[in-house]
Parts: structure tokens; C-alpha cells; sequence
């Protein structure tokens, strides 16, 4: 036999669906799983995260929005947890996203962000907390825009609205960033009380 043929399948080969592509953090997963509901027949396809000051810490949720379809989880401890509840969520009960959440329930609740945003996001709820403490609220949206820098948008509302900011960036680093420096003049002029 030569070389040509042996890469030519038999008659008793099967085809295999192809895996969806690992990504290092479940962020990046989600985004992948927006991204191709975009594409689809949702244009509107996005992720929400959520963080919100409470007497005992922070409380995280999440949310998927699609073709009219809402799903959220909230008041977790951890983002982590609220992202493996939102895909056990929808696992559950929208076949139509079995094989694109198909190991998603692998990533650990700490694999969710890669390490530099994650600490960056940490950074900023601990400084909203330390100058807030309870009563805000911080999100940020991912929507596959065509205009890069738009795609994720992020706010802070806090101070029973009398401090709101908004910030955005290619990436949820940096619409945290943008977050951070449109907020920064607001931490020094409220004080925690």
C-alpha cells in the first residue's frame, strides 16, 4: 500500500463530531458560546456579570440573554459558582446549548478569569467596598459588536445612584480598567460610613 492510500478512510470509518475548543479560562468559553449564538439566529446574544455590596460581602451573578431568552443566577459567593450554575442552568433546560456548553463544568471556581483580570476585578470590588461598603452594584456586558472596543461594557452604580460610571474595553480587563479610572475620583469623595 502506498502513502497516498493509506490516508484515504474505509468504508467502516466513522466520523467524529469535532470537540469544542478548550479554553485556558471559562470566561473565554462563554464568550466562544455568545460568540456562535451571535452568529446564529441571536444577534443579541450576551453574558452579564454582576457584583453587588452586601452586609456579609460580596454577592456575584450572572445572566445569558439570547433571542429573548433570559437565564440568571444570582446572590453567590463566588463568580465561579454562579458561572457553574448558569451552565448547569442551561444544560438543563436549552438542549440547544448542550454541545456548545460542553465542558464548561470542568473549569474549577477559580479558572473562570485569567489571573491578571481576576485580580484586577478583585482589586476594584475591594476598593468599591472599602469606599461604599453595602448598596452598589457593578456589571459588566459582553456582546460580540463589530466595533472591538466596544464590546465589553461595564458600570457602577452606587450611593443610591448619586454615583454612577460607566467604562468599556476589547476585553473585561479592560473595561475593568476603564471602570476604575472613571470611578477613581468617586472613591476619595465618599467616604465609607
Amino acid at each position: 500500500m502506498s502513502d497516498d492510500e493509506s490516508n484515504i478512510p474505509s468504508p467502516n470509518t466513522v466520523a467524529m463530531p469535532s470537540l469544542p475548543p478548550h479554553f485556558d479560562h471559562g470566561w473565554q468559553a462563554w464568550q466562544a458560546v455568545v460568540g456562535r449564538l451571535a452568529q446564529g439566529d441571536s444577534p443579541d446574544a450576551r453574558i452579564r456579570l454582576e457584583a453587588g455590596g452586601r452586609p456579609d460581602g460580596t454577592v456575584w451573578a450572572v445572566e445569558a440573554i439570547w433571542s429573548g431568552h433570559i437565564e440568571r443566577m444570582a446572590e453567590f459567593k463566588t463568580l465561579g459558582a454562579a458561572f457553574l450554575a448558569l451552565s448547569d442552568e442551561l444544560s438543563a433546560h436549552h438542549w440547544e446549548f448542550n454541545d456548545a456548553l460542553t465542558g464548561l463544568s470542568l473549569y474549577d471556581e477559580d479558572d473562570w478569569l485569567d489571573p491578571e483580570t481576576a485580580d484586577s476585578l478583585g482589586r476594584l470590588v475591594d476598593t468599591i467596598m472599602a469606599a461604599f461598603g453595602t448598596g452598589w452594584a457593578l456589571a459588566f456586558t459582553y456582546q460580540p459588536v463589530e466595533m472591538a472596543d466596544q464590546r465589553v461594557q461595564g458600570r457602577l452604580v452606587a450611593r443610591a445612584g448619586s454615583v454612577a460610571v460607566a467604562g468599556r474595553g476589547r476585553t473585561l480587563l479592560g473595561a475593568v480598567r476603564d471602570v476604575l479610572r472613571s470611578a477613581a475620583p468617586h472613591f476619595t469623595s465618599h467616604k465609607r460610613g
